[in-house]
């Protein structure tokens, strides 16, 4: 979105007989704005929220440009800080209100107001946690974002933007123009963050997969490649630049038997806590590594099965401990692609079966959701 851009484009505009001149800071003062906001852009596209949070306001206390607002507000909603996005947002909203010249497409009042009800969601449910973190009031976050010689508008005061504010002073040096490369530095990493990145601090989180699975176990005990499945859910939790995903797995594999001459079908049930790790790799696509530990049900043998020492129908629990990675791109704001090239199980079996461990090795794709 292009309002990611800092506008670092000043003008004197006298075309017409009492016009009023854009504002624009001196050189020197531009120069600091634009190194402020250089480093907030790398800062932000490394993933380093908090440093492009500091940036960001530094070049706003530089040239308190209403666009640096909204640079400050996208960096701390990107970091989880929802009371100090919300306010930032909204206060950028009433200051384009009142500017005739740059006002917001409707486009993009539209992606702010998303932006806006999902802070303000997540806002209501961290306040709805007695124990949980107290989300920082909205006065912290104008402090952060004002400017030691320009101090917060209530948000019913008139506001002075840089397009009506005096022209600079006769014989002073005209401010230069940003540099294209900057500019659309900035553009180019707006349009990089995905529609379905992680944009608010995700509630909850829900994937299902299938693919193949194969088994091995000890003993000279044969089992053949399998269909599997897995449904799974978690709690995501930021700590630094990795999102920690607390959570459960469920998983499925038919497993067939030869029993009297006839092939029959029993089951296997893995049910596991998990806990993810998913490190964004850009703004479309992170990597992620998950372990997980519980049980593994063995169910639905029948008698005469070659699976247990005395071929008599049961049904097993063993514990069981699973690892894996994965990939995942963001194909909408909710909707993950996931690709899970390898995931390692291993079950100590029971004294009853004809094998003392099972492990097994599962490749899995499918879709992930986050609310």
């Amino acid at each position: 979105m292009k309002r990611m851009v800092m506008v670092l484009v000043a003008m004197l505009c006298f075309s017409l007989p009492g016009a009023i001149a854009a504002a624009a800071p001196d050189e020197a003062t531009l120069k600091i704005a634009r190194a402020h906001f250089e480093k907030g852009n790398a800062a932000y596209n490394l993933v380093k929220f908090s440093e492009a949070i500091d940036w960001y306001t530094r070049a706003y206390e530089a040239w308190p440009n209403p666009d640096f607002l909204y640079n400050v507000a996208q960096a701390h909603r990107q970091a989880g800080h929802c009371s100090q996005a919300l306010y930032l947002y909204n206060r950028y909203l009433q200051i384009k209100e009142r500017e005739k010249d740059d006002a917001l497409s409707k486009e993009e009042r539209t992606t702010i107001e998303r932006f806006i009800k999902e802070l303000t969601d997540c806002e209501k449910l961290i306040k709805a946690k007695p124990d949980g973190p107290k989300s920082p009031s909205a006065t912290s976050a104008a402090r952060t974002t004002q400017s030691a010689d320009a101090p917060a508008l209530p948000p019913a005061a008139p506001i002075v933007s840089p397009a009506s504010a005096p022209p600079p002073p006769e014989g002073s040096t005209p401010a230069l123009a940003a540099p294209t490369a900057a500019l659309e530095h900035r553009a180019d990493a707006d349009k990089a963050e995905p529609s379905g990145a992680p944009l608010t601090p995700t509630l909850l989180s829900m994937y299902a997969t299938g693919g193949v699975a194969m088994f091995s176990a000890s003993g000279g005990v044969s089992m053949s490649a399998q269909p599997s499945f897995a449904l799974g859910a978690g709690y995501p939790v930021p700590v630094g630049p990795v999102l920690l995903d607390v959570g459960a797995r469920a998983s499925y594999s038919p497993i067939p038997y030869v029993a009297m001459n006839m092939t029959s079908r029993a089951s296997l049930v893995g049910i596991r806590a998990t806990v993810g790790a998913i490190y964004r790799v850009n703004a479309k696509l992170a990597v992620r590594g998950d372990a997980g530990l519980g049980v593994l049900l063995l169910r639905g043998l029948g008698t005469g099965n070659a699976l247990t020492d005395d071929a008599a129908a049961g049904a097993f629990t063993m514990p069981s401990l699973r690892v894996g990675v994965a990939a995942e791109y963001a194909v909408t704001p909710n909707l993950v692609a996931t690709v899970a090239p390898i995931g390692v199980g291993f079950s100590p079996a029971s004294d009853r079966l004809a094998f003392r461990s099972l492990t097994q090795l599962d490749v899995l794709v499918g879709l992930g959701y986050r609310m």
